[in-house]
């Protein structure tokens, strides 16, 4: 893989255009078929099941939420208030 990109390169930099051409087209096949083109592959797929097992899992985490919100609405229970604590007196500075 190494040595086609090495390859690939030389022609480009030396403005081998169509030798170029009809190595890509050559090269491709074999790439294609390589054990490591597989591997990435492979890796691929099983990031993309997690990602969307992560996506299930997220959806099912706000869709409960939307739910919870909407029986609390539903409920007609008011919202606490705060009270502000009135005794809470502000710091005096001290000159330095």
């Amino acid at each position: 893989m190494q040595i086609a990109f090495i390859v690939d390169r030389y022609l480009s930099d030396n403005n081998f255009s169509e030798t170029r051409s009809v190595f890509r087209s050559e090269a491709s096949s074999l790439i294609s078929k390589s054990p490591v083109q597989e591997e990435q592959k492979v890796m691929v797929d099983q990031e993309r099941f997690r990602l969307e097992q992560e996506r299930f899992r997220v959806q099912t985490l706000l869709q409960g939420m939307q739910e919870v919100m909407n029986a609390y609405n539903a409920s007609g229970i008011a919202p606490a208030t705060m009270v502000k604590n009135s005794t809470t007196k502000p710091a005096a500075m001290v000159p330095h």
